[in-house]
């Protein structure tokens, strides 16, 4: 049988609870119950640890904003309902969304940005760029 699982936050701030229930459901629909709470916790731990990692190589960065190119002059911006919230939370991170800017997040978690709007981040703010990127938008770019 066809079962749904939404792993979309419920909340304009999106928590780690938001993604792990759907993962409990999704092993449930498994019946894998255990592998998936296993699989949150080591999560969990992996995050934590890189979060660290991240940290201590990167003791001046304190803000990340993490983009995907639509195309050469196009971007989104993950916004505070997005994974990337609670991600980074748990990595230790702050994320940067511009919402203040631009407002509050899609239904996916992101705002639409020009290129340009990338000027509007602080100096301090590390830009993680999401791929892949199309042959030709990797030309353009």
């Amino acid at each position: 049988p066809h079962k749904s699982v939404s792993f979309m936050s419920k909340n304009a701030i999106a928590t780690w609870q938001d993604y792990a229930e759907p993962t409990l459901q999704l092993g449930e629909i498994i019946h894998q119950p255990q592998r998936a709470q296993q699989f949150l916790m080591q999560s969990k731990i992996q995050l934590g640890e890189l979060g660290a990692t991240f940290r201590q190589k990167h003791p001046h960065i304190k803000k990340i904003a993490v983009v995907q190119f639509a195309d050469s002059n196009n971007l989104r911006i993950y916004t505070n309902n997005s994974l990337f919230r609670p991600t980074f939370e748990v990595m230790g991170l702050n994320l940067i969304t511009l919402e203040d800017q631009m407002g509050k997040g899609n239904l996916w978690g992101f705002n639409s940005l020009a290129l340009s709007d990338l000027a509007k981040l602080d100096d301090d703010t590390c830009l993680v760029v999401v791929e892949p990127f199309s042959p030709m938008l990797r030309q353009e770019l």
